[in-house]
């Protein structure tokens, strides 16, 4: 075990050390700008649009999941805030939320979909 450890940490901290200088590894806190997620989301190249809509999707469900996560732990009653919300959905609120608001992010637009999915 201690080998596989010792041969892991290397490979784990040389590759965060590439993400950190590398600008097309996105950390969200707030690094997916609403200019570059419109660019990326409108384009011609197919995996790059996938790639920007898996971003967009992950990011958004992963935030309702901690929601309802937080929620459950609070008032021990589930939530299900976002069941049944479709992927194309989350994909075209933040393409839309981003080109009303450029000088936003995709954390911005996810904090906008919750208010929009609890009213």
């Amino acid at each position: 075990m201690r080998k596989v450890a010792l041969i892991a940490l290397p490979l784990l901290f040389g590759g965060l050390a590439h993400a950190e200088s590398n600008p097309n590894i996105y950390n969200f806190n707030g690094g997916y700008s609403c200019q570059k997620l419109v660019v990326e989301s409108s384009s011609d190249d197919k995996f790059l649009k996938g790639i920007s809509g898996i971003m967009i999707v992950n990011y958004m469900k992963g935030y309702i999941s901690a929601f309802n996560t937080i929620y459950y732990n609070e008032k021990k009653l589930p939530s299900l805030l976002g069941n049944g919300i479709k992927n194309s959905y989350m994909i075209e609120f933040a393409k839309n939320y981003c080109l009303n608001n450029p000088n936003s992010d995709l954390a911005d637009a996810t904090k906008k979909l919750m208010v929009e999915l609890t009213k």
